[in-house]
């Protein structure tokens, strides 16, 4: 995927969701071209619901090989590699 405003940035990224766990996300990012600039990352349980949010157009935040696992019934995210 590229960036909207700059298509020879990409992004390359798996969301991953858990069927005996609900309310669970994961995202890995193999690959951000530009550390992901302008970011916001985060996940909502609906347009109107409760939210876990990572972070909120920060620069250079997005590292390859990082992992973040969000947690809708605690409210929590975890930031680890793999």
């Amino acid at each position: 995927m590229s960036h909207f405003s700059q298509p020879s940035q990409y992004y390359h990224f798996q969301v991953v969701f858990f069927e005996g766990v609900p309310g669970v996300v994961q995202y890995k990012y193999y690959d951000a071209s530009d550390g992901g600039v302008t970011c916001t990352i985060g996940v909502q349980a609906s347009t109107s619901g409760s939210f876990v949010q990572y972070l909120f157009d920060l620069a250079n935040s997005v590292q390859s090989r990082m992992m973040l696992t969000f947690d809708t019934n605690l409210g929590t995210y975890t930031n680890s590699t793999f």
